[in-house]
């Protein structure tokens, strides 16, 4: 009877053992499955294709996640990692995030939600606050002519 127990004791430990791996690297997994979110698309400057070799940041709550320049003119490509539950620091994309683009240090139009960041292509620009200024005063006058 006590050799049947052993068995039985035994059987259990490769089950602990898988149970404990699971655990310790479901963060790990988890992350995998989230993957980056990618964008692309078209990039405008002042209506004009950005340049190639143009700057492009993506920020978070303030916070630098990634970084690319234009390899083909107009066009943009980056990949922001998903944050790792493993740390306590904001260190990659959560599902309710919102993303700024930031072309040469001027902020970007639209800004992105993370969770929609992995549709296909998702076209962004880029205004001057001068230009802006100009164009509404161009129009102001115009209405007292």
């Amino acid at each position: 009877m006590m050799s049947g127990f052993r068995i039985y004791k035994y059987a259990f430990l490769p089950l602990g053992v898988i149970c404990l791996m699971g655990i310790l690297l479901s963060p790990t997994i988890a992350r995998e499955l989230a993957g980056d979110c990618k964008l692309q698309g078209k990039v405008t400057v002042r209506n004009q294709p950005a340049p190639v070799g143009t700057l492009i940041e993506a920020y978070i709550d303030g916070n630098l996640m990634a970084d690319t320049t234009v390899q083909s003119r107009g066009r943009y490509a980056i990949a922001i990692p998903a944050d790792d539950p493993v740390t306590i620091d904001h260190d990659g994309w959560l599902q309710q995030d919102i993303i700024t683009l930031v072309v040469n240090g001027e902020s970007a139009q639209p800004t992105i939600s993370a969770g929609e960041g992995r549709r296909s292509d998702i076209d962004i620009t880029v205004q001057y606050v001068s230009d802006v200024r100009k164009s509404t005063w161009g129009k102001i006058k115009a209405l007292f002519r």
